[in-house]
């Protein structure tokens, strides 16, 4: 940690949060659990998927663009979640309904993901650009 300006510590201090937030969520999930009579070895298999994963996800989404990458994790976000919420007892939709919003997101999505897509080609390389000029202020700042 640094002492002249507490910007690292501040970070620090940032990533300390995150992770107990993390944790506390967690433990929560693991609590609701209890009460589901859901097997706890599944639970420790998808733990232990999950673990092996996540080092080795950011190197496989690398090479996809930050904007392309949300909306297609975000569609597919809408999608479970919507069947979900359909279909609970809060809304209890009707067929029609459900299908209904069915087909509105899979006209909507794979269009957003068409637009993101042209977006991204279209401004690669002014953004190409204005990283590289970035990237020179910061090395002429340092120097």
């Amino acid at each position: 940690m640094t002492a002249d300006d507490g910007r690292e510590s501040m970070s620090i201090s940032l990533s300390i949060r995150e992770f107990l937030v993390a944790v506390a969520a967690s433990l929560g999930f693991l609590a609701g659990l209890g009460s589901e009579n859901i097997s706890l070895v599944w639970v420790l298999r998808l733990l232990l998927g999950g673990v092996i994963a996540a080092p080795i996800a950011p190197w496989l989404v690398r090479p996809i663009p930050p904007r392309v990458a949300g909306t297609t994790v975000g569609g597919l976000i809408i999608l479970t979640n919507a069947r979900s919420l359909l279909r609970s007892d809060w809304i209890d939709a009707s067929d029609g309904v459900r299908y209904g919003f069915h087909l509105a997101i899979a006209v909507v999505w794979p269009a957003a993901l068409t637009y993101t897509v042209r977006e991204y080609r279209l401004h690669r390389d002014e953004d190409r650009s204005a990283v590289a000029e970035a990237e020179d202020r910061a090395a002429a700042v340092a120097s």
